[in-house]
């Protein structure tokens, strides 16, 4: 595959992967409308054009991924429907993936509002451990093979 090749497939994955992200923006923008005029507030005031933006630009990464999982179909000359709809799919269902999995490094990285301590310096939670009766197991038998009868 020529370089021209790659980058026209990773672009038709990152704007699939952008417009099915888009889908899920349309989707958010309309509750988010919903909910800021139930409160009374100016849907304006509560829009992010930044968080729109990050948003797209992950799914298009994820459309990327997803271009690169769909590498035999999307090299081929005749690209299926299926393929074009598993890259909005991935677009969808893959920013929420990228996100979740964004937040738990950024709360990972996150300074604690207290000193930091050492893990010996943490006192163990109280727990009671307990004996617990296990039967005998018993013989070891030979196992049966369904060929020999």
């Amino acid at each position: 595959m020529k370089a021209e090749q790659l980058i026209i497939v990773l672009l038709l994955g990152g704007l699939l992967g952008m417009c099915g992200q888009g889908i899920r923006v349309i989707a958010g923008l309309k509750k988010s409308h919903d909910k800021a005029a139930l409160a009374g507030e100016n849907f304006k005031d509560n829009f992010e054009l930044k968080t729109l933006v990050i948003s797209l630009i992950i799914g298009f990464m994820a459309g990327i991924l997803g271009a690169l999982a769909l590498w035999d179909k999307l090299a081929s000359d005749n690209l299926q429907a299926e393929t074009a709809m598993a890259l909005l799919g991935a677009g969808y269902g893959g920013t929420d993936f990228i996100e979740a999995f964004m937040s738990r490094a950024q709360v990972k990285a996150l300074p604690t509002d207290g000193p930091i301590t050492s893990p010996a310096a943490v006192e163990p939670l109280p727990c009671e451990v307990r004996k617990v009766d296990m039967p005998e197991p018993s013989a070891v038998s030979e196992p049966i093979d369904p060929a020999v009868g």
